[in-house]
């Protein structure tokens, strides 16, 4: 599986892809960190694949009922964009 992610919202054909992203990979995460985010990009599947959603207004609810998994939490999205940074160099 592989995915195409794309610099505009739509599938244009001066389209630029910024990224490929495997199985297990996700996108989005940075929406979790920074409030007022607007993204302006598209992630085009090249297979059928599943893809999962987080509410965040789901995950807040979680996080208030147990402040460990909220750690948890963002201590993983941190380590994905540690990576990604070290990736980018």
């Amino acid at each position: 599986m592989r995915y195409h992610v794309l610099e505009s919202p739509r599938k244009y054909e001066d389209d630029i892809t910024i990224s490929y992203l495997k199985e297990n990979e996700i996108f989005g995460e940075v929406g979790f960190m920074v409030k007022s985010l607007v993204s302006h990009v598209s992630v085009i599947a090249d297979t059928d694949c599943e893809v999962y959603q987080f509410e965040k207004d789901l995950l807040e609810l979680l996080f208030l009922r147990n402040p460990e998994i909220k750690a948890r939490f963002y201590q993983f999205l941190c380590t994905i964009l540690g990576q990604r940074l070290k990736t980018t160099e």
